[in-house]
């Protein structure tokens, strides 16, 4: 599982899903905090259709932090104003990077969440494709709807 991967899970989650391990690895993994968790705000890009150009949309408010787990630093960001959700996440993140041995928990839950999320998706998508209208069976459509019927063979039947 890449680095990003796992980033994107954690960073999408909700805090009730990563304290139970955040608080476990607090509790036996060494670590400093670099940078409190702090609200800034981030532009928000999306690529134009037409000429494939970046157009900023606007600002989002983020909570990132930093802490550091032996060498490396282990960063998070946000979509929320959570910054003990913020704070977990960077510990988490230190751990995979640093590679320790919890370093497959942290992996564990990130698949875990992916999947949550792709089942969420999925779900999701059954709903919009239930209310999906199909062209075919609307008025208009039917043969035995007389507007429907071509106009020889409503002609035929008004003689």
């Amino acid at each position: 599982m890449t680095k990003e991967t796992v980033f994107d899970a954690l960073m999408q989650a909700n805090h009730q899903e990563v304290v139970a391990l955040a608080e476990r690895v607090r509790r036996s993994v060494p670590h400093t905090v670099i940078k409190k968790p702090a609200q800034e705000l981030v532009m928000f890009q999306v690529e134009e259709t037409v000429e494939k150009l970046d157009f900023n949309v606007g600002e989002i408010l983020v909570t990132s932090a930093e802490v550091q787990v032996g060498d490396v630093i282990g960063y998070s960001m946000i979509m929320s104003m959570n910054q003990d959700m913020a704070l977990d996440c960077a510990l988490l993140m230190g751990v995979y990077e640093a590679g320790l041995p919890e370093k497959g928990l942290v992996e564990s839950l990130a698949s875990e969440l992916i999947k949550k999320r792709e089942g969420e998706a999925q779900e999701e998508r059954q709903i919009v494709g239930s209310t999906r209208v199909n062209f075919e069976l609307m008025g208009g459509q039917d043969p035995n709807v007389s507007h429907a019927k071509p106009a020889e063979a409503e002609g035929e039947q008004t003689s």
